[in-house]
This record gives C-alpha cells, sequence and structure tokens, in this order.
C-alpha cells in the first residue's frame, strides 16, 4: 500500500504538460523521495553472521567443480556483476547477471522474483545446474569440513548425520506453469508461428500442447541415498543449508554503495529557495541537474524508478528484445510457489529483516495466474548503473545510451506477454538524453563491504 501512496505523491501537484519539463519546486520535492538510501545497522550478531557468509560468498568449493563462487559472477571489481550479457558459471545462463550492491533495500530477487527473501536468494544458485551445480549436501559437507567453528560460535553445536552420503550433481526439473498462463501462452505462440513460420515461435516443443511444461534447473533431483536418510538427518542437512542462506544474505547487506555524487548534491540543495550554483559541484553540475529533470518530468523514468532504491520493486513488460521467449515473471510465480525457502519458514523466526520485507508483506495478496505478467521483469535499481552494464534481463544492451534510446521510441519486436501500459513514446531530444545520462552517471557511488 505504501507504494501506491508514494506514487501518488510523486505524480500529485503537476500540470504543466507532458513534455514540459517539472519547476525547480516540484524538482526539489520529488528529488527528496530519491535520497538518501540509508543502510542497515547490522547487530554485534548479524556481523559475526556476515563475516561467516563473506567467507561462503568467496569460496569455490560449494560448487560441484570446486572452481565456481558466488564471487564469480558477482565480482567485486565489477560492482558485484560480471560483464557478461548473461551469467557464465559452470554453464552458461540465459538472464544477466544482477547486482548485489544495495540489495538489503530491495525486494524480490531475480529477474522474476521467484525468491521473497535475499537469504533464499543466496541459495538459489548453488543448486541451479547451470550456475554451482551443487545442492545442499555438498554445502553441509563443506561447512562441516572447514566452518565448523564458525559455525558454532553462532548458532551452537554443528547438527552432526548418523548416515553417510554422498554428494551428487543437481538435474532439471520440471515446473507446471498456472492453468491461465498456459492457455494463453499456447494461443499467443500459434498465432506468432503462423506469422513467423520457421522462427523459435513456431516450435513444437512449446506448441505440443496446452499444458507447457517449463524446463529448468533451480531445484535438483535428489540421489537415492538422500531420500532414504532418516528426517532428522534431512533436517539437519536442510538447517546447515539455509543457515549458509542466512549468512550470505547478512554479507550481502553489507555490500553498500550509497554515496554518490546525486546523493551529496542533495544533501547540499537543503531548499527548493537554494541557489543551484552553490549546490553543484564537480560531480553534479547544470548537465546532470538537466537529466534530473527529464528523470522527474518528461521522461517518466520515476514512473518506475522511483524510492531511494529507484526501483518501484515491480515487474514490467517494456518491450525488450526477447527471443528466447523468456516468461519471467510468469515463471517466477511457478517457481515461487514451491520455493522451500521463503518468508515462512520456521527457521527465520528470528531473522525479523528476513520476514518483514515487502516481498513478504506483498505475497498473500499475489495474483498467482496472472497472464499480464508474462515476459515482465523486475525494475532494476538504477544506483551505480554506469559500472553496471549490459543491461536488460537478457544483456540485450551493451550501453546506457542503447537503453535510453529503447525507451525513447520503444521496440516491440520480438516480444512476448502484454506490454506495460506505461511503454509509450516519449520523443526525448538528443540534448535531453545526454543529459539523462549524465544524471544516471551520477548515481554511482564508492562501494563499500564488509
Amino acid at each position: 500500500m505504501h507504494r501506491v501512496l508514494l506514487y501518488l505523491l510523486l505524480n500529485a501537484g503537476i500540470s504543466q504538460a507532458a513534455n514540459d519539463k517539472p519547476s525547480r519546486e516540484v524538482i526539489w520535492k520529488k528529488a527528496q523521495s530519491l535520497s538518501p538510501l540509508i543502510a542497515p545497522q547490522l547487530t554485534p550478531r548479524e556481523f559475526q553472521q556476515a563475516r561467516f557468509g563473506k567467507e561462503l560468498f568467496f569460496d569455490p568449493r560449494i560448487s560441484a567443480t570446486g572452481d565456481v563462487a558466488c564471487s564469480s559472477c558477482h565480482n567485486p571489481i565489477h560492482y558485484f556483476t560480471d560483464k557478461q550479457k548473461t551469467g557464465r558459471a559452470i554453464g552458461v545462463g540465459k538472464r544477466n547477471t544482477p547486482t548485489v550492491i544495495n540489495s538489503f533495500a530491495l525486494s524480490w530477487n531475480f529477474w522474476d522474483g521467484r525468491v521473497d527473501n535475499l537469504a533464499s536468494q543466496a541459495l538459489k544458485p548453488i543448486e541451479d545446474a547451470a550456475e554451482h551445480g551443487s545442492n545442499r549436501i555438498q554445502v553441509y559437507r563443506v561447512v562441516e569440513t572447514f566452518y565448523k567453528k564458525a559455525y558454532e560460535a553462532i548458532w551452537g553445536k554443528f547438527p552432526s548425520i548418523r548416515a553417510k552420503v554422498e554428494h551428487g550433481m543437481p538435474r532439471t526439473f520440471s515446473v507446471t506453469l498456472f492453468p491461465k498462463v498456459q492457455t494463453y501462452l499456447a494461443k499467443q505462440l500459434a498465432v506468432k508461428a503462423t506469422a513467423q513460420r520457421g522462427k523459435k515461435w513456431a516450435s513444437k516443443r512449446w506448441l505440443a500442447s496446452k499444458k507447457l511444461i517449463f524446463q529448468g534447473s533451480q531445484k535438483p533431483t535428489w540421489i537415492k541415498n538422500f531420500d532414504s536418510l532418516s528426517e532428522a538427518d534431512r533436517n539437519a542437512i536442510h538447517t546447515v543449508f539455509a543457515r549458509a542462506g542466512i549468512a550470505i544474505a547478512q554479507f550481502e547487506r553489507t555490500v553498500v554503495a550509497n554515496d554518490a555524487p546525486f546523493d551529496r548534491f542533495m544533501k547540499r540543495w537543503q531548499t527548493s529557495q537554494t541557489p543551484l550554483e552553490q549546490a553543484f559541484d564537480k560531480n553534479f553540475g547544470l548537465s546532470e541537474f538537466r537529466g534530473l529533470q527529464v528523470f522527474l518530468g518528461p521522461g517518466r523514468c520515476i514512473n518506475c524508478h522511483h524510492g531511494p532504491a529507484f526501483s518501484d520493486q515491480q515487474f514490467h513488460n517494456a518491450g525488450f528484445p526477447n527471443d528466447s521467449m523468456d516468461l519471467g515473471r510468469a515463471e517466477g510465480l511457478a517457481l515461487l510457489k514451491n520455493d522451500g525457502f521463503a518468508c515462512e519458514n520456521p527457521i527465520y523466526q528470528n531473522h525479523a529483516w528476513l520476514k518483514e520485507g515487502d516481498s513478504c508483506q506483498e505475497k498473500p495478496y499475489l495474483v498467482w495466474d496472472a497472464v499480464e505478467l508474462i515476459g515482465a521483469f523486475k525494475t532494476p535499481t538504477l544506483r551505480n548503473v554506469s559500472r553496471t552494464g549490459p543491461y536488460g534481463h537478457d544483456g540485450s544492451f551493451a550501453t546506457l545510451r542503447e537503453v535510453i534510446e529503447h525507451y525513447n521510441n520503444p521496440s516491440k519486436l520480438n516480444n512476448i506477454g502484454h506490454l506495460s501500459e506505461s511503454l509509450e513514446t516519449v520523443e526525448l531530444e538528443q540534448q535531453e538524453m545526454q543529459d539523462l545520462e549524465a544524471f544516471l552517471k551520477s548515481l554511482t557511488a564508492p562501494l563499500k563491504f564488509l
């Protein structure tokens, strides 16, 4: 509900035409909602968990091959991304690697929002065949062998298991999409297959039946000897695995970049009457300010990129190229429904920061079978965006300017599902696009982490 109120507040009191830039008074009021971004203050116990999580984050031994760590794709040198169009680890992923920076401020996780908390997000790549290619048994063994003292210093006695069990490689699994999504998608693909005969749209795999099965690899099929373990042993493994996710998430909460030139400008621009020349400096000047005007006014960027995180935390079909027919949020909802480490998991009962996020609060009100979310992806944060390209859910755009030009005159080719209602031509001039890019670059801040 508070997001709706924020949206109404941001868009209130504007009477100028769509292509006019808002007044200085309106700019000042709206800009106040974009800064500051306040980092969480971890307790001593949370810092202890974060230090343990940092060790796991940079440890490749939790992968099947022993050479892929979380930091392999979320590299601090590249602002916790990998600079690739799509993620590359044990295999090649289908989506661009999002940054971990300022993840404490973001709801939902991954481009499709398949998990509702940061700890579950930390665990999913471990059991993805294209990423770590590992599973919770291997994580249990790594923690037992190398981090037992660190674990016990936080959670007490390490839960041992009686049986001997070897870890195995995860396999692909099937996720059944919700019925309305299946029906709509089958009809839409049939139309596209007729119009574009011979292309991917006409794939027999997709058109075989209305009961479409989407292949994924986020959840392993457990080997027989794991299934034969006692309930106590399985619970011990799951507990250690979940706590590893909590520890990694605590470390990710310390990864912050929130003191950008724009934030420092806002500290100096104390009121709408403060002379701009007193607030400007070499890193935020007239071009960046004009870009802020475009961002808040004719560019309509703030409609989706609002709040201190510069994201509405929602999902939109922005008409990006989608040759792979990625279903986005429609697939993510099917995965979310079956997430064993969702925020209602009892193991999170002493971790309010996991349970009280917007995604956990919104979850009871989700429309799970939402056809309009086919091809919709999460609005990414714009903080530090100049350092986190390529852009888009599949890395389709190499530069910020390409993204701006897309929104200036959106391409609606190779798309699937319903385009967002807010997607329309904005017709910015070349100077306006240049200034907007300058403003976006002013959102880059020095990187800090534990």
